[in-house]
Formats: C-alpha cells, sequence, structure tokens
C-alpha cells in the first residue's frame, strides 16, 4: 500500500496516530496502545452511577477529542466506550474555610 499525509496535531484526547497505509481493500491504522484506563473500564469497575461531575469531565474529554478529528478532516467510524481514553477528572480541593 502506499502511506498517506500525516496524522492531525497532536490533542490530549487523541491518541495519536503512527501511520496510514492503503491498502487494495482497505485502510491500516498504525497507533500505539492507548492507556488502560478507557470509558468503558471506568463504567463498570465503578460499581454505581459516576457521579455527575465525573461524568461531565468524561464527557467533556471525548467531544474534545471527537472535536479535534473533525475540525482535521478526520472521521471516526467506531465510537464506543472502549475507544475512549479518559483521564482521571482533577480533584478540586474543599473550600477553605
Amino acid at each position: 500500500g502506499t502511506a498517506s499525509p500525516s496524522p492531525p496535531p497532536p490533542h490530549p484526547n487523541v491518541v495519536r496516530g503512527l501511520q496510514v497505509l492503503h491498502g487494495k481493500e482497505a485502510l491500516y491504522l498504525f497507533m500505539p496502545y492507548g492507556g488502560r484506563l478507557h470509558l468503558q473500564k471506568v463504567i463498570c469497575l465503578s460499581g454505581a452511577p459516576l457521579p455527575p461531575s465525573t461524568a461531565l469531565a468524561f464527557a467533556q474529554q471525548a467531544l474534545d477529542g471527537v472535536s479535534h478529528l473533525h475540525v482535521n478532516l478526520v472521521a471516526h467510524r467506531d465510537l464506543k466506550g472502549e475507544n475512549f481514553v479518559v483521564r482521571a477528572p482533577a480533584r478540586r480541593a474543599p473550600p477553605s474555610r
């Protein structure tokens, strides 16, 4: 196959693609392992609904990543929990008294 143009610029919510090859009948995308913490695992391991602030933080990460792809004319054709690598939301300091 032939190599395509380089992937979009880096983004904290997108696993960087290393290379895309065009085969006769398929595209092959090579990328590094994204990490152990994906959204589906977080939801399954929590054993209870996520707190609204955590769910909102993960949704924002997912939307930021997909938006970055779309702005760079990349379509993700397999959006699901296992494909969203997430970062733990920052913990807020308790209010000072």
